[in-house]
């Protein structure tokens, strides 16, 4: 999503939750899947079901502007 969306504007981390359990508190992740959006502002957690890739761009504020997600 990432990728094909964004176009190499992104920067992703993958934590995963038992080899980094660290990381996890440190990010305040108690579900699976989550996606932290940190920019642009508000920081925005998601959580749960990202198969409706053109809703979860809007959700976060990064859907392209003048774009309408179905």
């Amino acid at each position: 999503m990432c990728e094909a969306e964004l176009k190499g504007n992104f920067e992703l981390t993958v934590i995963d939750v038992y080899q980094q359990p660290k990381l996890a508190r440190e990010w305040q992740i108690i579900a699976i899947p989550t996606l932290v959006k940190e920019f642009p502002l508000p920081m925005r957690r998601f959580i749960g079901n990202f198969s409706n890739i053109s809703r979860l761009l809007d959700d976060a504020d990064l859907a392209p502007r003048g774009e309408i997600a179905i």
